[in-house]
């Protein structure tokens, strides 16, 4: 009869299986924590022992935020278009374009627009999706020439990105 030849090559590769998937639980038992000795001058103070426990799951990755940010001339079709870090006095408005991808949703960020140290504008601007494309615009009087950088703050106010640029 071969049935039980059957049977028992089946549950040995059961057996193996289980083996082979199953984690290593075993771990020493828990023992009592050691008190720290008390400090006595000329002696070092004994570090507390840990004792061994649950190992610590990982937190859950969270998609990487990326910020891109271009300052131009004009928007077309949701792009930058114009993009320089050189722009004339005469130029008359200027586009802060960022791209944000990986973003919880929903969020927002905000854009701080500065002529050298001075706030000249800010600007909160939603975002949507995971992938999210969004814009601000600043007039440029011709007097307000200098360096320039533009702020892209998240929700929480940390900054995600900057960008710099010149009116000449």
């Amino acid at each position: 009869m071969s049935y039980p030849k059957n049977l028992c090559r089946i549950l040995t590769l059961a057996a193996l299986g289980l083996l082979l998937l199953t984690p290593c639980l075993a771990q020493e038992a828990p023992g009592e924590p050691e008190t720290p000795a008390e400090e006595t001058p000329g002696e070092p103070e004994t570090p507390p022992q840990e004792t061994p426990g649950e190992p610590e799951t990982p937190p859950e990755k969270t998609p990487a935020l990326t910020v891109t940010a271009t300052i131009c001339t004009a928007i077309e079709n949701r792009e930058p278009a114009g993009v320089d870090v050189t722009f004339p006095a005469t130029v008359g408005q200027l586009y802060c374009h960022t791209l944000i991808e990986g973003a919880p949703e929903p969020t927002s960020v905000t854009h701080v627009w500065y002529r050298g140290e001075e706030k000249m504008a800010e600007i909160i601007l939603s975002v949507n999706s995971d992938r999210w494309r969004t814009w601000s615009s600043k007039k440029i009087v011709e007097s307000w020439t200098g360096n320039w950088h533009v702020d892209i703050l998240g929700e929480d106010g940390q900054e995600l990105a900057a960008v710099s640029f010149q009116i000449q």
